[in-house]
């Protein structure tokens, strides 16, 4: 048996032996070394109200709970067995079993309110990154026998809809080749507004993009912007392909086009060999003969003949 958490292998007689001390940590004061004045993290509680339109998965609880900042103590079967591990010891000890204790044990995770206001700003952002501009997040901590459970009550409202997407690319060749490719486009016209989405669009035009010669563009030359400002709770998406920047000469930034490249020569080395490359550095690579095959350089160890040129070059 493995206990969630840990790394620590129960067989059924250590199970026997362990029993005591699982029973005692389990029933030890969990709020034993809270400093006086503090409170002791007891949970964290989402709370969604209603919102006009079912939230889809990627908005769930658990992927909502991934922006709290700040964890209470492990749970096994509903009891804090970490944290009752650590208040067996006695702090200002340090032999076994103290020491131990407090290793494998977990200390009592104290009530930040400034951790809890930074998790309600998260829980805000995340929520207007798939949306929900309108979104509205509160949070409160009920606190009772120096324990704090922090409830997030979460208003989603009405998620904002892509209303047109409109596509900005000074680079004439780009402009036209991308047009090309708009059937692939993975955001659409009347879906919901998501970062994430607009984020793999830029990932799935960059490997297009330099699958077809650009070899030097990447997402850093696309991006997005979003206007918010119509009514009915839409967006229009600006689709914007950059130029291609670099310093002039004088180390003025100019813009230029991007540069499609094209396969020059091709180089085949069929007997190389890494470890021989490694020992003999330069000295091993310019050994080599070189042999001109119907558009393909053949490098080979001197003095040998290579042979069926045809059959690498038609692979």
């Amino acid at each position: 048996m493995n206990y969630p958490g840990t790394n620590i292998e129960i067989t059924p007689p250590k199970l026997l032996v362990m029993l005591p001390i699982i029973l005692l940590a389990a029933a030890c004061n969990p709020t034993r070394y809270v400093p006086e004045g503090e409170v002791l993290l007891s949970k964290n509680v989402l709370v969604i109200g209603k919102s006009d339109k079912a939230l889809p998965q990627d908005i769930s609880k658990p992927a909502m709970k991934l922006y709290i900042k700040q964890l209470p103590n492990k749970r096994i079967f509903g009891s804090r067995f970490h944290l009752g591990l650590y208040n067996l010891s006695d702090i200002e000890k340090e032999r076994w079993p103290h020491g131990w204790l407090r290793k494998i044990g977990e200390e009592p995770v104290i009530f930040d309110s400034l951790a809890a206001t930074r998790s309600k700003d998260q829980l805000e952002s995340y929520l207007g990154s798939k949306g929900y501009f309108n979104a509205v997040v509160d949070e409160t901590a009920e606190i009772d026998k120096k324990e704090a459970e922090v409830f997030y009550r979460i208003t989603p409202g009405t998620p904002y809809t892509i209303k047109d997407i409109k596509y900005e690319i000074e680079d004439s060749l780009l402009y036209s080749l991308v047009m090309i490719d708009t059937m692939n486009c993975t955001i659409e016209r009347g879906m919901v507004y998501d970062v994430d989405l607009l984020q793999k669009e830029r990932l799935r035009l960059e490997r297009f993009i330099r699958d077809i010669g650009f070899y030097a563009f990447s997402t850093e030359d696309i991006f997005y912007r979003v206007d918010s400002s119509l009514t009915g709770r839409q967006v229009n998406v600006h689709y914007v392909v950059a130029q291609k920047t670099a310093l002039d000469s004088l180390g003025k930034l100019v813009y230029t086009t991007h540069r499609m490249y094209r396969v020059r020569d091709i180089y085949v080395y069929p007997e190389f060999d890494p470890k021989e490359a490694m020992r003999g550095g330069e000295e091993y690579t310019n050994s080599f003969d070189t042999v001109y095959f119907k558009g393909v350089y053949f490098i080979t160890p001197p003095g040998r003949q290579l042979v069926k040129t045809d059959v690498i070059k038609q692979s």
